[in-house]
């Protein structure tokens, strides 16, 4: 999807094909029962790479992503919200 963005922002015509019910390909979910279990990325490195792709579509990610969901951040003893 990223490619994508990039290309239609460079002026190209652009359409996503998916196997499955949406995009997202491996970031999607499993729900089974009254559970739901992310089969995505749990991990985020090299964030830069994604601000990247952020800013050339218009968006900070922290703003855009903050609406969705809460990151948490590691050090050395501690997880904090």
């Amino acid at each position: 999807m990223s490619g994508a963005i990039r290309l239609a922002k460079m002026g190209f015509k652009v359409q996503l094909f998916e196997q499955n019910d949406k995009l997202g390909g491996k970031m999607s979910e499993l729900a089974i029962g009254q559970y739901r279990f992310d089969t995505g990325p749990s991990l985020l490195t090299m964030d830069f790479v994604v601000d990247d792709l952020f800013s050339l579509a218009g968006y900070e990610r922290l703003n855009s992503l903050n609406l969705y969901l809460s990151i948490l951040y590691a050090d050395t003893f501690f997880l904090t919200a």
